[in-house]
């Protein structure tokens, strides 16, 4: 007889990206949960072949998994080697770190709370005013890091390398979702980006200015999502107090448990 696992017989919505939703689906289904794949964001490249000289910045500062990989896949094996070489490096969490380090790159800088503020505080401390800073981020990211080491004094290039999108088969697979009946036991969110397409999905598809799954309860991977989430109305159950996919795991374990 298989054992009892914490997730057994839960239905789990993850709207992460395709590319991006992998780890979290096999923790899930380790568990035994059923994870239903609702992909609510999707990434493109921004192109940075107008900017020269970016290999002559002090320090390069990303603040996600996708600003690493869209900014270092657009470079040559030559610019990165100089980058290797010379500037000091900023990551967010541990995932924007274990990615560098699969382009070789060393992060000087983590700040123990995965979020703008606390990079911004970190970079400080290590950072001297006559720096020049590179950050390498998406489009819709918050301003709030720029802002702070500006107002530091620090020169700043703020630059998206990548696009935040909608993925167009979302709405066929919530029409999808809907045919069968389908009333999931939990939302998870990972970003601000896929609170709001989830509520302008539920625009389109209902009249009444409720939310699909509205019995659902949502989990958000940190606070930024969690406030953009209430401020739209919904009720937020869980926030990890550390802000990754494997918290967020623990997170809907414990509400499985009616803790």
């Amino acid at each position: 007889m298989t054992p009892n696992r914490p997730l057994d017989g839960a239905s789990i919505v993850v709207t992460r990206s395709s590319s991006q939703a992998g780890a979290l689906i096999e923790q899930i289904r380790a568990l035994g949960g059923q994870p239903i794949e609702l992909p609510l964001i999707d990434f493109r490249k921004a192109s940075i072949s107008h900017h020269s000289h970016l290999t002559d910045y002090d320090w390069i500062v990303f603040s996600s998994v996708n600003g690493v990989r869209f900014f270092l896949d657009q470079l040559s094996d030559q610019e990165i080697d100089q980058l290797r070489s010379k500037a000091r490096v900023a990551a967010v969490g541990s995932k924007t770190r274990s990615e560098l380090l699969n382009y070789q790159f060393q992060v000087e800088v983590m700040p123990t709370k995965y979020e703008a503020e606390s990079l911004a505080e970190a970079i400080l401390k290590k950072a001297s005013t006559h720096e020049r800073i590179l950050l390498a981020r998406g489009n819709l990211a918050r301003p709030i890091l720029t802002d702070l080491l500006k107002k530091a004094g620090l020169s700043v290039l703020d630059l998206a390398v990548y696009e935040t999108v909608f993925p167009k088969e979302a709405l066929l697979k919530i029409k999808e979702l809907q045919q069968l009946g389908v009333q999931p036991d939990y939302l998870t969110f990972t970003s601000a980006s896929t609170v709001s397409h989830y509520a302008e999905l539920s625009q389109k598809l209902l009249s009444d200015k409720t939310m699909l799954f509205p019995e659902a309860d949502i989990v958000c991977i940190g606070d930024i999502t969690a406030q953009k989430a209430r401020a739209l109305g919904l009720v937020v159950a869980a926030v990890p107090k550390r802000f990754t996919v494997e918290a967020m795991v623990d997170e809907l374990i414990r509400l499985r448990k009616g803790e």
